[in-house]
């Protein structure tokens, strides 16, 4: 409600004649004069440079945003379509004293059915509208952030992950010969679908949806609550969870030796399905999905994530969400996150968020 309403404060300060008669009490509180948008806008703008170079770069970037203001919120259609198709993801979740406090929103602009000057399609809107937040005083900061992306890597032979980590030795497992399998362990694994009667996972006596059972076969638990549900016998969750949990059964009851058998298959899975139709994956916030897998401390303390976003190589208020869960709520949890596919030597920000961050474990290859 907070984030929304900041949202109208926005759209009504656009306009000077209807600004003080729309703005919310809580800003009203802070200033009894409400400027309209560009007036705002003009006053944190200034510059107190007297160099003859620094003020004309002043000028020229100045007029990109009055322009943008002209061209987007101050125009007819006032942008009304990007507004209207704003979802907002609540951000920076954090459990205090039995109450959760949200201290941020990421807003997710979707596209238009058809043209729309007013949309978000309109980068004078798109531009508006950061104008408009970084002038509210109930607003720490903006960033723009980047879609979520699957990583994946090519796995071939039989097992290969297996040895390949244990020993680098073909087909030498010593972890294996040890015992050491996974047996009594669970993974959680976040990701875009999982086909659930797939060999390597299928299990003969019930399906994981209801609810956590740590005594099925392989998949403990499914949580798509999130989701499309449309990825049940499909995605790209399905070859990540496989590598790391993958036992092959036919029966969906007797465990066999398969010819992709993950690198600790005598572990389990809880799933959580962030696939969202033809849009890819979507962030379902740290809270959400860390309280899935964790289930108050009786479900998985190891989590994998193989996808990731830009960063550009800056600290980002998605690396604060998770570098906070995993200091305070979940300081027992190991978050292994892939580094990414888009790796180049030499080359600062292709590590993406949130591998990048202080508190995961980052995992590439080489």
């Amino acid at each position: 409600d907070g984030v929304r309403q900041v949202l109208d404060d926005v759209r009504a300060m656009a306009h000077a004649s209807s600004a003080s008669e729309s703005v919310s009490s809580k800003l009203r509180s802070i200033d009894t004069t409400v400027l309209s948008l560009r007036d705002a806008f003009s006053l944190t703008s200034t510059t107190s440079s007297g160099r003859t170079s620094n003020l004309r770069t002043f000028r020229s970037r100045y007029n990109i945003w009055s322009q943008a203001l002209t061209n987007g919120f101050e125009e007819s259609h006032g942008c009304i379509d990007m507004f209207q198709r704003i979802q907002i993801t609540p951000r920076g979740e954090e459990e205090v004293n039995g109450k959760l406090h949200v201290s941020g929103a990421e807003l997710i602009f979707t596209a238009p059915t058809s043209d729309s000057d007013g949309s978000a399609m309109n980068r004078n809107c798109a531009l508006s509208l950061v104008i408009g937040l970084s002038v509210h005083p109930l607003v720490g900061s903006v960033e723009v952030g980047q879609k979520l992306e699957l990583s994946s890597v090519a796995v071939k032979g039989k097992s290969n992950p297996q040895w390949i980590t244990q020993s680098a030795v073909v087909d030498h497992r010593p972890f294996f010969d040890k015992g050491l399998d996974g047996t009594g362990q669970i993974v959680a694994v976040a990701d875009g679908g999982l086909d659930t009667d797939n060999c390597y996972f299928r299990d003969s006596r019930n399906n994981p949806f209801g609810g956590w059972d740590k005594s099925r076969r392989k998949i403990a638990y499914y949580d798509d609550s999130f989701a499309d549900q449309l990825e049940r016998d499909k995605g790209h969750g399905t070859y990540v969870s496989g590598i790391i949990v993958g036992r092959k059964s036919s029966n969906g009851v007797d465990n066999e030796v398969g010819f992709a058998d993950g690198t600790a298959p005598g572990s389990k899975i809880t799933f959580f399905d962030m696939e969202i139709g033809s849009n890819g994956i979507a962030d379902p916030g740290v809270s959400r999905l860390f309280s899935s897998f964790y289930n108050s401390g009786d479900g998985a303390f190891i989590s994998n994530a193989s996808w990731g976003r830009g960063y550009n190589g800056l600290y980002s208020s998605f690396c604060r969400d998770y570098d906070g869960a995993l200091r305070s709520t979940y300081s027992d949890v190991l978050f292994v996150v892939s580094a990414g596919n888009t790796g180049v030597e030499g080359t600062a920000g292709t590590i993406q968020n949130p591998a990048d961050c202080k508190s995961p474990m980052a995992v590439g290859s080489s």
